[in-house]
């Protein structure tokens, strides 16, 4: 059985809850658990038409069903249903409940996946259907072998599938449907293997969106009452990995960027669910504050997404504007797409439902550590990521990024109030595992960060840099709530260089960024995304006698070098992240100041 050891975040909790406890009353979210259901029954209402005669869910831009798509469709109706909502849709979901339950035993669409969202909807269900219907119901669960059917088991494909399995044969066990409960604990051995000491789980190459799900599932488990011989591991591990993710979440609620699966709702949706069981768990310890604090974190996540769900016609399941049939940002997995537009988008819906479901509304919230600020932390080598905050802003920096959806370098600078994607929410890499129009893959490496001539005369960025990082460390100089700064050093074989220092200093005013290497001779300059378009709104991109101005959806931007100096456009092709088109800044500097703001 593997030790986590001690939690390294623990005093750095333990100073944060005395901020806290400081610190003055925040204004309120403004919105109760109804807002769940809102954006639930916002896309659920879009995915009725898309579901065919029998039952099964087609896609509206792939003209598929996407794997789970039906499943997770019946699983978010039936979590409206049950919470009241949606009365007029019983039968659609019926039609595609039963649709569902001819197909259990196909391995290939791997319905461990699915059994979950089945259990919602037979829960909502089973009191609005004929006896002899639900009695046809039962014999399917009975009938059901998961041991047979289940990819995990059946083709070994391990990690998150074996927690979602997990979860659904508890709910069946819940719900007195069967459930393999042995299945249950032999696949939490496997998967608590795989946390750091941080509490945060390594799916392959560690995206970080994976990190929620499978943290999630586990405390949802514990939440409906799972009291099998793990309990102690899986609530010791969703203490920390709650921690952890509070500390991670951005100043603006959003989760953070890194891998695959990245800047979906379904991001913050899976969050809402983790707060909002931690929630429970830490009023039940009769510990009201940190209670408070999970129930904002959780509000303020899925507030974000109301640009793009709420606002968007129709709404998108991913942050952007992009007409959703060029599938901007979607992710493919050797080589094949998923994803989808619907699939993804009725995974955030049914994480509402669940949300909701999950959420006590008689907790008061507490200010939340993003909001508080004043701390930095790394993950290195799992994960490879740098978060820091303090006076509103938030950055996050991938310190040996996965070419295949990142890039090395700072990629995400967020302030408080402003769209996230305003400066950067995500690094640049041409060689994602994504959806890109295919001249942007014509496009470098991109994150704000340093760039250099090699010795043919070459531009070489510390972006382009992955695997030839040999070691990362970080010097925190200052870390209150006034102000933090610290030093990240980069060390490996960078062609004209050995190692590369960054120095970052973040408060209320912006950030201050400076890079130098240990070749005095090696004149660097930096390189900084400057958005062009979210897919729908068109930026004002200014080169001032400093740097540039950037006016976008009443906020500005500016990145200057605190003096005159020669800041100038790329004539690189525009570049493209999940979120929106960038262009490319230059500076013939090594250093930086960046500001946000309303306008």
């Amino acid at each position: 059985m593997k030790r986590l050891g001690e939690y390294p975040l623990e005093g750095k909790w333990q100073q944060t809850r005395r901020e806290i406890k400081t610190s003055p009353k925040p204004d309120p979210t403004g919105i109760d658990r109804t807002f769940y259901l809102d954006l639930a029954e916002r896309i659920v209402r879009t995915a009725v038409p898309w579901q065919d005669e029998s039952g099964t869910v087609i896609d509206p831009y792939s003209g598929a069903e996407s794997t789970s798509c039906t499943a997770r469709f019946v699983g978010a109706l039936g979590q409206l249903i049950k919470a009241g909502r949606c009365p007029d849709l019983v039968d659609v979901c019926l039609k595609s409940y039963e649709a569902c339950l001819l197909r259990l035993d196909e391995v290939a669409s791997a319905p461990e996946f699915w059994t979950k969202e089945l259990m919602y909807a037979h829960e909502a269900l089973k009191d609005k259907a004929p006896r002899q219907r639900r009695k046809q119901w039962e014999l399917a669960w009975r009938n059901h072998r998961p041991r047979q059917c289940y990819r995990c088991i059946v083709e070994g494909a391990t990690h998150n599938f074996l927690v979602f399995a997990s979860a659904g044969e508890f709910l069946k066990h819940k719900q007195g449907l069967g459930g393999d409960l042995e299945l249950i604990e032999e696949a939490i051995d496997h998967l608590c293997e795989d946390f750091t000491e941080y509490g945060m789980y390594r799916d392959p190459n560690d995206p970080m969106t994976y990190d929620i799900v499978v943290k999630q599932q586990l405390g949802l488990i514990c939440s409906y009452g799972y009291s099998g011989r793990n309990l102690d591991r899986i609530t010791e591990i969703c203490r920390r990995g709650g921690l952890t993710s509070l500390f991670y979440q951005s100043t603006t609620g959003q989760m953070p960027f890194g891998g695959r699966s990245n800047q979906f709702h379904h991001c913050e949706g899976q969050f809402a669910c983790l707060c909002e069981s931690q929630a429970r768990a830490y009023k039940q310890q009769g510990d009201l504050l940190t209670a408070g604090v999970f129930k904002r974190a959780a509000r303020r996540a899925v507030k974000m997404t109301t640009p793009w769900i709420m606002d968007m016609e129709p709404f998108r399941h991913t942050k952007q504007g992009f007409d959703p049939k060029l599938m901007h940002g979607m992710d493919s997995w050797n080589g094949v797409p998923y994803g989808h537009y619907s699939v993804y988008g009725l995974l955030a819906a049914s994480l509402f439902g669940t949300a909701w479901h999950l959420a006590d509304e008689t907790i008061d919230e507490v200010i939340t550590p993003a909001e508080v600020g004043g701390y930095v932390f790394d993950l290195w080598p799992a994960f490879h990521k740098v978060f820091a905050t303090c006076g509103g802003y938030h950055v996050e920096i991938d310190t040996r990024a996965d070419h295949h959806e990142d890039a090395t370098g700072l990629g995400r600078v967020h302030r408080n109030g402003i769209r996230p994607e305003t400066a950067l929410s995500g690094s640049i890499s041409p060689s994602a595992h994504y959806e890109l129009n295919q001249t942007f893959r014509e496009q470098k490496n991109l994150a704000i960060g340093p760039a250099w001539l090699d010795d043919n005369g070459n531009e070489r960025r510390l972006a382009d840099f992955e695997d030839e990082i040999q070691d990362v460390s970080v010097n925190v100089i200052e870390e209150t709530t006034k102000k933090v700064a610290f030093e990240i050093v980069y060390q490996g074989d960078f062609g004209q260089c050995r190692k590369i220092t960054e120095k970052y200093d973040l408060s209320q005013t912006g950030l201050s960024y400076e890079v130098t290497s240990d070749d005095s001779s090696l004149p660097l300059f930096v390189t900084v995304p400057l958005i062009k378009t979210d897919g729908i709104e068109e930026s004002r991109i200014e080169i001032t006698n400093d740097g540039f101005s950037v006016k976008y959806r009443n906020c500005l931007y500016r990145v200057s070098a605190g003096a005159p100096t020669n800041a100038t456009l790329s004539e690189d092709k525009p570049a493209a992240n999940r979120n929106a088109v960038y262009l490319t800044g230059i500076f013939q500097t090594n250093r930086l100041n960046i500001s946000l703001k309303a306008v």
